[in-house]
């Protein structure tokens, strides 16, 4: 999973910080990356890796048939992550978050993705929410800030307005530093707007 979290954040620079155009001698890099997750999607002997998926959806080349069936292994595994996090009481902030980004990331309406009648954008609430409660009993989230503010980001991108209680504690662990990847200070910037609200 590490490679793939790496291969994520390298096409999540070279997309974000020139949306629309690749500096000149970068191409072969990126289609070279890019085969490297279509290669990884097709030759998977584990389960289906969400990192994966939206590496390939950040990309400008794709292979929908490709992106098509690993989107539907995702979505059949997301019911047996949250089984085995339910019955081991096991945090999936993290996993959850990445879940939501992927699945956003290919169009899909998250309202409408239940597992054991609550929706994933709830599960991912639930998770929030446990994180919450152990920062305030033990001054950090149950996971770590990153998944912490990762699952900030995703419940953003899914259209929940988040507290600026939980933005607040997002920075102020970032100004300590809580954060072990320092990329996630602008969550507050994406969590404004007229959507719903989330304590």
């Amino acid at each position: 999973m590490d490679f793939s979290f790496f291969i994520f954040f390298v096409i999540f620079t070279f997309v974000s910080s020139k949306p629309c155009e690749i500096s000149s001698g970068n191409e072969e890099q990126i289609l070279s990356l890019n085969k490297k997750l279509l290669r990884s999607v097709k030759e998977a002997s584990e389960g289906p890796n969400p990192s994966l998926h939206l590496g390939l959806r950040l990309s400008q080349h794709h292979s929908l048939a490709s992106e098509k069936d690993y989107l539907l292994k995702l979505k059949k595994e997301l019911d047996g992550i949250i089984d085995r996090s339910q019955s081991k009481l096991q945090p999936i902030t993290g996993l959850l978050a990445l879940y939501t980004l992927a699945l956003r990331a290919s169009c899909e309406d998250l309202n409408s993705i239940s597992v054991h009648g609550m929706t994933l954008l709830q599960h991912l609430k639930h998770q929030l929410h446990a994180e919450k409660e152990h920062i305030a009993s033990s001054s950090r989230p149950l996971t770590n800030y990153y998944q912490y503010g990762l699952g900030v980001l995703a419940l953003c991108v899914g259209g929940v307005r988040i507290s600026s209680h939980v933005v607040h504690k997002l920075i102020q662990a970032q100004s300590n530093g809580g954060f072990m990847h320092k990329d996630i200070l602008s969550i507050g910037e994406c969590c404004t707007g007229p959507t719903r609200y989330v304590h």
